[in-house]
């Protein structure tokens, strides 16, 4: 089964800590209350240095809004000082229970597509993630699959790309797979209206997840040799993080 601490060190390398970028979408979902330049110098970053005066939305990828319904699932009250230091294990949970877990994702038996379709709901959400997910049910319909092509993916998207690609053994089914996801989102981040400002970067990232999952496919299970290459690349993340 895929193991959501495989993509760890890939969203660690592509997200910042801190963003106060008044330009950035995110910050119409609400944010910290804090300035830039009222949080602590060890957390400051090019963002908040940039816009010292605009409030602080975003930590490590994760925005104010995905950080308050998180405390509201468990049923904590929301701090901006936590937000903004943002601790590996609050980071991490809010990785799984909102990201991963909800996508059913740990039934998936190919760690490369549960590592694309994460990043995708990652970078976008919820509704952002549709027209990629769309497009990934769309074509499981056309090899017999029976999904409704919402765009949300859940237990029957998950147990249709276990069933096309053979459990994950399919390599050419995965690697499909791989490119229709890839087509559909990237066609989306070049209509996204702030394109103009960060498809760059969006791309670069896309580009560096699409060769990594590229170059698991094949990868069925983390069990054996697999699980020693996800343990080499969280002990790696911790070991630079700390």
């Amino acid at each position: 089964m895929a193991n959501f601490k495989d993509i760890l060190p890939h969203v660690a390398k592509w997200e910042g800590s801190c963003g106060s970028d008044p330009t950035d979408n995110a910050l119409k979902l609400g944010h910290s209350g804090v300035l830039g330049k009222n949080i602590p110098s060890e957390y400051q970053t090019f963002s908040t240095r940039k816009y010292p005066n605009n409030y602080v939305h975003t930590c490590k990828g994760v925005i104010w809004a995905t950080y308050v319904s998180y405390c509201n699932s468990v049923k904590k009250t929301p701090s901006a000082d936590e937000f903004i230091k943002m601790p590996k294990s609050l980071w991490e949970n809010i990785i799984y229970y909102v990201f991963w877990k909800p996508r059913d994702l740990d039934n998936l038996k190919s760690q490369a597509l549960a590592n694309f379709i994460f990043d995708v709901y990652w970078g976008s959400g919820s509704g952002g993630a549709k027209p990629t997910m769309r497009a990934l049910q769309n074509e499981l319909n056309k090899h017999g699959a029976k999904l409704t092509a919402d765009g949300v993916v859940g237990k029957g998207t998950i147990e249709a790309i276990n069933k096309y690609t053979k459990d994950g053994k399919d390599g050419d089914r995965e690697k499909k797979l791989l490119k229709v996801m890839y087509d559909a989102r990237k066609a989306h981040l070049e209509r996204m209206d702030d394109a103009w400002k960060y498809l760059k970067g969006w791309m670069n990232r896309l580009n560096a997840l699409y060769e990594r999952s590229l170059g698991m496919v094949g990868a069925a299970t983390a069990t054996g040799f697999g699980l020693i290459l996800i343990a080499a690349g969280v002990y790696y993340y911790y070991k630079n993080k700390a």
